[in-house]
């Protein structure tokens, strides 16, 4: 309850993720230990230790952004190509899918989406990410349309 952790509902556990408030720009690391949150558009539970760093313990939630540090694999980022990422660049999750046929009907949907598939849990899984962004702020306003598309669940990544 006091660890500096989090749950998110796709990062792989043991993730290390900088989480900052928007607001006053206080920052908190936290590994990945759960899953969720499953309420709303929230894109990160923290633990009652990480909220209260971040002093939000009073609100309950808060705008934050998301970096992530070091994956479970403990290797710096990477682009899809495997060249070390210089540039950070974002997208929007639209969803994740057990079925590949299922991610492109879903893909489909949308002008400069992709698929891209991750192995978790000995599972092979489907991300559906829609643009590419130069910083977070830029891509709110294409997840708030996705959002009033009917992907509630649509949430900013960094892409890979």
């Amino acid at each position: 309850m006091n660890s500096l952790t989090a749950a998110h509902k796709t990062l792989p556990f043991n993730s290390v993720v900088l989480v900052t408030r928007r607001e006053s720009g206080e920052s908190v690391t936290v590994r990945i230990n759960d899953r969720g949150p499953f309420v709303g558009d929230r894109i990160i539970d923290l633990s009652q230790g990480a909220a209260d760093q971040l002093g939000i313990i009073e609100t309950g939630t808060a705008p934050v952004t998301l970096r992530v540090i070091r994956g479970a694999q403990s290797s710096p980022p990477r682009n899809a190509a495997g060249a070390s990422a210089e540039k950070e660049i974002y997208s929007v999750q639209v969803g994740v899918f057990g079925d590949l046929e299922n991610a492109r009907k879903i893909s489909h949907r949308f002008d400069n989406s992709r698929i891209f598939a991750v192995k978790q849990s000995n599972r092979k899984l489907y991300k559906v990410l829609v643009g590419e962004y130069s910083n977070y702020e830029k891509a709110l306003v294409p997840m708030d349309q996705m959002r009033l598309q009917g992907f509630e669940e649509a949430f900013i990544v960094l892409s890979p």
